[in-house]
């Protein structure tokens, strides 16, 4: 059997073999079923409505009391700052993990490739690239050229397909992965004037702490979305 010469395996004899490709893709499709049951769990947030509250309540209660011990977690590059740019990454590659699974151009690659790019574009909008030093620079311009080169893409296989899905936007807005992307918006939005420090009544601590909380249960919904269902009744979507 011939192996390709990159894919090699340390023994603890400190010699080296070639790994055959057919392991790794048995690794792959391993991989993909643990996704798959996390997924069809009763208890995922992405099925359960009532386990995805929880989790919410939960965050809310313990980040609450940790802020509570250091009002430092809410500022900037904070502990919840970065909780958020965790849940979005993982979301981002549950979802692109997803739709390369399905065949381009389905309703269902178009939704999950969607998602996938705009909690990058969340990530992008929430990190910060300060913390790359002298590299700050070049990271962020390579980071937000991948970003517009990825959305130029998806658009241009979306465009084609505009007519179709606007005729069935009942339908997938009533799908569960989209009604929560969209709740994750509003999360978003709620965030808005808090940020901007609007009610005069609130203190500045305050004001960071409920925006802070804001976004990351917006973080938690839309990582709820790369596990919710996205199937619908369409002869191209298989999910």
């Amino acid at each position: 059997m011939v192996y390709l010469p990159l894919f090699w395996r340390e023994h603890a004899s400190g010699l080296v073999a070639p790994v055959c490709p057919t392991d790794l893709q048995h690794s792959n499709s391993i991989n993909a079923m643990n996704l798959n049951a996390l997924r069809e769990h009763p208890y995922s947030p992405g099925r359960s409505l009532a386990a995805l509250i929880s989790i919410m309540l939960a965050v809310t209660v313990i980040s609450f009391i940790l802020w509570k011990n250091d009002s430092l977690i809410a500022e900037e590059d904070g502990a919840l700052e970065l909780a958020q740019y965790a849940l979005l990454l993982l979301a981002c590659f549950m979802h692109g993990e997803r739709a390369c699974h399905l065949k381009m151009p389905s309703l269902g690659f178009l939704i999950h490739a969607g998602l996938a790019l705009l909690t990058y574009s969340f990530a992008y909008r929430e990190f910060d690239f300060d913390l790359f030093g002298t590299l700050e620079m070049p990271v962020e311009r390579i980071s937000k050229l991948a970003g517009i080169a990825l959305w130029g893409m998806f658009l241009i296989i979306l465009m084609p397909r505009i007519k179709h899905i606007f005729s069935r936007r009942s339908s997938i807005l009533a799908l569960p992965v989209i009604a929560l992307a969209l709740w994750g918006g509003l999360f978003y939005i709620a965030s808005w004037p808090f940020d901007k420090e609007i009610f005069s009544a609130l203190s500045h601590d305050y004001s960071r702490f409920i925006e802070e909380v804001l976004e990351i249960n917006a973080c938690i919904i839309l990582f709820a979305t790369s596990l919710a269902d996205s199937s619908l009744q369409d002869p191209e979507n298989k999910v």
